[in-house]
């Protein structure tokens, strides 16, 4: 349990959480596990403040609207980051029991930054029916499309939104199996979640 009385940047308060880590998954980073993290919504409310209680806020939206999913600039995500949702790719509702969430495909950076394999990831971000728990994960992954790490040189301000639209358009025309791992594989595990019912 990380202790909110500690001198810590905002990003880096949360409450007491479980967490499931893969530890023999693929893609595995050594700065992003494959995992999936078990929050108690309240208390992380209580701790993150206004900016996690917008991100719940507008993932809960989100899944009131229902499957066709609206376009919007980003897509909820915690924990929270220090850093910018570069974009989001083949978003889509997931269903497990108990509960619904957002699968997509993302990346984060501070500022301009030519996306590449080493950066994007899988994550999913749902929430128990009753609220109780919020589940996020996130999962390395590759597209196959992508150079493997950044190139900096690559980076032209002028075209930077352009070129990213562009990538982002790639990302959602490939089929689930051309990712790695397969898109569906990650899809089912969110989906096997099941949170038991607690005292």
């Amino acid at each position: 349990m990380v202790d909110s009385s500690q001198d810590l940047p905002w990003w880096g308060l949360l409450p007491e959480y479980q967490q499931i880590t893969l530890q023999d998954y693929p893609q595995r980073r050594e700065f992003m596990p494959g995992r999936v993290m078990f929050f108690p919504l309240s208390a992380y409310q209580d701790i993150g403040g206004e900016m996690v209680t917008e991100q719940i806020d507008q993932l809960r939206g989100l899944i009131t609207a229902g499957p066709a999913l609206p376009e919007v600039e980003t897509l909820p995500y915690l924990p929270l980051q220090n850093a910018h949702q570069v974009f989001h790719a083949k978003a889509a509702h997931l269903v497990f029991e108990g509960g619904v969430g957002v699968r997509y495909i993302t990346a984060y950076a501070q500022g301009p930054w030519p996306l590449a394999e080493s950066e994007i990831f899988y994550t999913f971000q749902g929430m128990t029916s009753e609220g109780e728990y919020y589940i996020a994960a996130q999962f390395p992954m590759l597209s196959n499309i992508l150079p493997e790490t950044p190139d900096a040189s690559a980076v032209d301000p002028a075209t930077f939104e352009s070129d990213l639209a562009e990538t982002v358009a790639q990302l959602n025309n490939l089929t689930p199996d051309q990712f790695t791992p397969d898109l569906h594989l990650l899809d089912q595990m969110m989906e096997s979640i099941v949170i038991a019912a607690t005292d």
